[in-house]
Formats: C-alpha cells, structure tokens, sequence
C-alpha cells in the first residue's frame, strides 16, 4: 500500500471535510459536449489550483462509467528520476479508501522497457496524489497506472501513452504552469504558454510548466492521434489564495 503523504497539508486529511473539498471544487457536474481522453490538471495544494483542477474533473460527467483505468502522469519534485518511474504498490490510499493499481499494466511497462519501478520516486510525490481524492470523487469503478515522469524525452513519454492507449483509458497529465513571478508577469507567461499547447507544441521547458517532459511527449501523441483539446480555467495563486508577488499559475485543459 502506497500511504498518503501530504493529506493534511495539501488538501485534508479527515475523510468528510476532505469529500466535502473536493464536491466544492468540482461544483455541479456537466456534459462536456465531448469525451475526454485526457485532462491536463494542476496539482498545488486545493485552496491554490483546486478550483482549477475541478473545473475540469466535473467534465467527466459524460463518461465517468467508460472509464476502467486512469494513467497519472506527473513530474518528480522530490526524487530525482531518469526516464519514467512505475511502482510496485499493490495500491495507493487516501482519506477516501484505496485504489487498487493496474500491476499487470505497470509490469508489462517494466518488461518492454519503457519504464523501470521506483517506490521511492512515489512515496512522497504529490503531482500524482493530489489527483486521487478528485478521481474517487468522479468514477465509481477504475484502477489506477501511476508514473512519476523524470529527465527523459517526448519519444520516451509518446511510447508510454501509445502503449497505454486503449478503450477505457483516461489519461491524467498533472503540472502547474509558471513559478514565482508577479501576477502580472505570470498572467502574461502563462497566457503565452497556453497558446503553445492548444497548438501541441513540444518543446515547452521546465520554466514554462513544471510537467514539461510530460506535455512535451504527450503533445506529440495528441498531434499523431489527432486529438483535440480545449482549455478550461486559469487562475493563478494570486487569484486563490496567495501572495500577488510571488504566484504560481494554474491551467486545465480538456482533450478529446
């Protein structure tokens, strides 16, 4: 079992309060006019980027009950990782229950060689947790196919997804936008960013997105595939909870 490590700290640790949050978050579920494929998804503490991130859980309404298995994509922040990291958990848990890990799925990851297992790179990484009590609040019925995304390139993150890539699947790519610069200079940053990935583009840096090495690849799948994608809120820090001269931005995005 993979034990929760910031319950408490970014987002709530007592299991009412935390379904609460996160019903707050999400407001009224609705039809998105589309079926996703992905969400592209903030992972800050939920009083920053909640809002954002749950502007784009309440998207899945349409196909919550098609949704058997979610791949989590998210950067490294506290272990430094080569290539991309699977785990060998037989679950991860959170206030809300446990969800069950799709092992076959992350061994036969392991065994064509696209990814190696690292318990280490997961046991304190919140890119993919905080992400967790949003899902347990969508579906009903799904496992989970965790990967924590290191120094690597777009080919080696394209692999992965076209592997993955099956009827079923729900994609979950988790990053924030720009770090520490003022709200105007973030807005401005961000704005500038946000076009480049409506247009896929696949050459964004670890100062355009924290989640970088992961859109990079995923872009170029979505380009390949010829999937579509839409932005659904920004917000930065400054617009939450936070100081305005020292912000991080937050962006979600729908593809379908």
């Amino acid at each position: 079992m993979r034990e929760p490590a910031v319950a408490g700290s970014f987002y709530f640790d007592d299991p009412i309060d935390l379904a609460d949050s996160v019903l707050q978050c999400i407001g009224e579920f609705v039809d998105a006019g589309v079926q996703a494929k992905a969400l592209i998804v903030p992972h800050a503490g939920y009083m920053y980027s909640g809002p954002v991130a749950g502007a784009a859980y309440r998207l899945l309404a349409n196909r919550a009950d098609d949704i058997k298995r979610v791949v989590i994509l998210g950067p490294c922040h506290r272990v430094a990782v080569n290539g991309l990291a699977v785990t060998d958990h037989d679950a991860f848990s959170t206030p809300l229950g446990d969800i069950n890990v799709d092992v076959e799925g992350c061994q036969r990851l392991i065994d064509k060689g696209m990814v190696h297992c690292s318990n280490e790179a997961h046991q304190y990484e919140h890119s993919l947790e905080v992400q967790l009590p949003f899902l347990q609040g969508c579906l009903s019925n799904f496992t989970l196919l965790p990967i924590v995304v290191g120094a690597c390139t777009p080919d080696e993150v394209y692999t992965v997804i076209n592997e993955l890539n099956v009827e079923g699947t729900l994609f979950l790519i988790s990053t924030d936008m720009s770090h520490f610069h003022t709200y105007q200079q973030a807005n401005a940053i961000d704005n500038f960013n946000i076009v480049r990935m409506l247009n896929f583009d696949t050459d964004l840096t670890g100062e355009d997105a924290c989640g970088s090495n992961v859109l990079n690849g995923f872009f170029k799948f979505c380009d390949h595939a010829q999937w579509k994608i839409k932005m659904v809120k920004y917000e930065n820090s400054g617009d939450t909870a936070g100081d305005k001269n020292k912000v991080v931005g937050y962006a979600s995005f729908i593809v379908y």
